[in-house]
């Protein structure tokens, strides 16, 4: 979360386990969203703090994923996570209710890029246009590998082929 934040501040989003507000208008309730609570931090030792009395929420219940999973992108914003993409009109979620690489990356780097390789890729076109794609920018605490570099599908950076930490995601077919 505080990676996410730039190392300058993180958003910890909580069930309270009581409506918080009124559907209104079109706005259905889920039974998730009208319950939650944000908790915004600008100091990491207060987050860390934070984060040890109310791991409990996290570790188990039905909402610890979906609670994980807002509070990365509450605590990038849509503005800054819509720029971390190759396309701003990319999702988090894909087909099948799958999450993307983007929302894989968010989750491990702290940014929502759209590639696992190491930096950016500049692609010119005949015309002069550049495109540039965005992968990983410095050597990550946790790897990533997928089985889809078996294939030459894609090409995993050594940023996440030797993370900090022997600890892995793998990506394989479902």
């Amino acid at each position: 979360l505080w990676r996410a934040g730039d190392r300058s501040s993180a958003v910890v989003v909580l069930c309270s386990g009581r409506q918080q507000f009124s559907p209104a208008g079109r706005y259905k309730a889920d039974g998730i969203s009208e319950m939650l609570l944000l908790h915004t931090f600008t100091n990491f030792e207060d987050l860390t703090v934070f984060l040890q009395q109310c791991i409990h929420q996290f570790e188990a219940g039905p909402f610890g994923c979906i609670l994980l999973t807002l509070s990365v992108i509450f605590s990038r914003t849509i503005e800054l996570i819509r720029k971390d993409f190759d396309v701003p009109t990319n999702y988090l979620i894909g087909t099948h209710g799958y999450c993307t690489q983007e929302l894989v990356n968010l989750l491990l780097t702290g940014k929502a890029v759209s590639n696992v390789f190491n930096d950016t890729i500049e692609l010119g076109s005949e015309n002069g246009s550049v495109t540039l794609l965005k992968g990983i920018t410095v050597r990550n605490d946790i790897g990533f590998l997928s089985r889809f570099e078996h294939y030459n599908i894609c090409q995993v950076g050594s940023y996440l082929k030797t993370p900090k930490y022997p600890i892995w995601v793998v990506c394989s077919e479902s």
